[in-house]
């Protein structure tokens, strides 16, 4: 609020970061307290519009392991298409989490600078206000590309169907946010309901995978990882350009 779109463009060039996949760990998903600002620089890098694959999407709420895999699947298959991992735009590697109204302000800019919206889909993700914000304004900014893994889940257990999303449901935690949010989704849609339907469409066309866990340590189908089975890429030893395969975890 009280900010001109030309102090908004601004503050988006000057903060605008990225994270190589090469630099993220497990122990990023594990909490999202924020980060201090010099770790924050360490970690990730400045970027320029346009420059970044994925604009990363996911749900805090869920279990940091399930998430990482469901990411290292997405790496995985980024890989198997351009020979490299990508550069990723992620809430707490990127942004000053301690101050996220001067970061939550340029969202949209932020989104619109990302080449793919990816979506790391688990048991919370539909039912979090802050994710359905982010799809909301990725597809209202114009965004046209969106992938979407499953998280892994035990033998039996399925995700929430797609066709039962509901903005309406979506859990805040400030029902006076989730209410002004939920006026602006009402009133760019038309209605909920046909977000609603808008949204379910969406992500039943972006899915590039299923992450579902079929041995004790977790590791990825062979279907999923190409026929390999190898599971998950872990990345004590890649670098940021991504060269080789990084080994599985342990």
């Amino acid at each position: 609020g009280g900010r001109t779109v030309a102090q908004v463009e601004a503050r988006s060039a000057e903060y605008f970061r990225c994270v190589p996949f090469s630099r993220l760990k497990p122990a990023h998903f594990a909490s999202n307290d924020p980060l201090p600002r010099a770790d924050i620089e360490r970690l990730s890098r400045p970027a320029r519009v346009g420059e970044v694959d994925a604009f990363l999407s996911h749900s805090w709420h869920d279990p940091p392991r399930v998430r990482w895999q469901a990411l290292c699947l997405l790496a995985r298959e980024f890989h198997a298409r351009h020979g490299r991992f990508p550069l990723l735009w992620l809430d707490r590697a990127c942004i000053d989490q301690a101050r996220p109204a001067d970061d939550l302000a340029v969202l949209p800019l932020y989104l619109a600078g990302c080449r793919t919206l990816a979506i790391l889909r688990s048991d919370t993700y539909l039912r979090r206000m802050w994710c359905v914000v982010e799809l909301f304004v990725y597809l209202h900014v114009g965004g046209r590309s969106v992938k979407m893994v499953d998280a892994p889940r035990a033998p039996g257990q399925e995700l929430p169907p797609l066709d039962g999303f509901d903005a309406e449901l979506a859990e805040c935690a400030y029902a006076e946010d989730k209410a002004r949010l939920m006026s602006f989704i009402e009133a760019a849609s038309g209605t909920v309901a046909s977000f609603n339907l808008a949204v379910a469409d969406v992500l039943r066309r972006a899915s590039v995978g299923d992450a579902r866990s079929t041995s004790r340590n977790g590791g990825l189908t062979a279907a999923a990882t190409g026929g390999s089975g190898q599971g998950a890429p872990d990345n004590g030893h890649a670098d940021d350009a991504g060269g080789g395969m990084p080994p599985t975890p342990g």
